[in-house]
């Protein structure tokens, strides 16, 4: 909101765009406001629904975070040339639009590719075939875990359901970690965990979710619980699910 009023203010005091000429101040100021809040909501919703039925290529991504701007700059220069010619009084041709279009989505194009740039440093690059003289790397032995584990279509094709340590929510997106590092994934906390299958693990708080058998223990932090992990890291317990950490924690001692 924040970042929206100080846009809003600069254009409203720099009126690109012939602005500067048609309104006034304060109605410049409305005409930024009203325009930038219309197309954020039609080119993000756009473009999140193409990242969603795109793949983890960083190249796919890139293209999916392209053509949903431009196919959601459509309805916001329409609704950007409504807001002109209320407030103008002057109704705006549709020859007009091309120009209008180009110039929403080329502005679009760089504020889309900033705000979603975690999702394509996310986005793994495509994996090639390893030469027939490449030497293969030597992997740590595993447990043989042959399950259904839906979620690993959308990662790598290296992760492996026993290399996953855990789940957590981040704003639009779910970090999973592994323990090579990082994935987002751009979905629903509750949708990650319906696409989890046959895996094994414990929902310790209402943002956080880790595997059996990397849940390390259970450690006390001024009045907070924290769950320890096999990587190290600490995440918060909530009082829901403490008494389903301990449990499990017992069962895992004893085995």
């Amino acid at each position: 909101m924040l970042s929206l009023l100080a846009a809003a203010v600069f254009l409203a005091l720099s009126g690109p765009f012939g602005t500067y000429v048609d309104f006034g101040l304060f109605e410049r100021f409305q005409f930024w406001v009203a325009s930038i809040a219309a197309a954020g909501l039609f080119i993000h919703t756009v473009v999140h629904f193409a990242l969603m039925i795109s793949s983890s290529s960083r190249r796919l991504t890139v293209i999916a975070i392209l053509v949903g701007t431009a196919l959601g700059s459509v309805p916001a220069t329409a609704a950007i040339m409504e807001i002109y010619s209320y407030l103008s009084q002057t109704p705006i041709g549709v020859d007009r639009f091309p120009f209008m279009w180009s110039n929403v989505t080329l502005i679009g194009i760089i504020i889309s590719m900033t705000q979603f740039w975690p999702h394509i440093m996310a986005a793994g690059p495509k994996q090639s075939e390893t030469p027939s003289d490449a030497v293969e790397p030597v992997e740590e032995p595993a447990p043989d875990i042959r399950f259904n584990v839906p979620i690993l279509a959308r990662l790598p094709n290296c992760v492996e359901p026993n290399k996953i340590v855990s789940f957590s929510m981040q704003d639009h997106y779910v970090e999973l970690m592994t323990v090579k590092g990082p994935h987002l994934l751009l979905m629903r906390f509750a949708d990650a965990l319906d696409l989890l299958g046959d895996m094994q693990g414990l929902r310790i708080h209402r943002s956080h979710w880790v595997s059996h058998i990397h849940l390390n223990g259970l450690e006390k932090e001024g009045r907070k619980m924290l769950a320890v992990l096999s990587d190290g890291r600490k995440l918060p317990v909530s009082a829901t699910y403490l008494d389903q950490v301990r449990t499990h924690l017992k069962e895992k001692s004893a085995t």
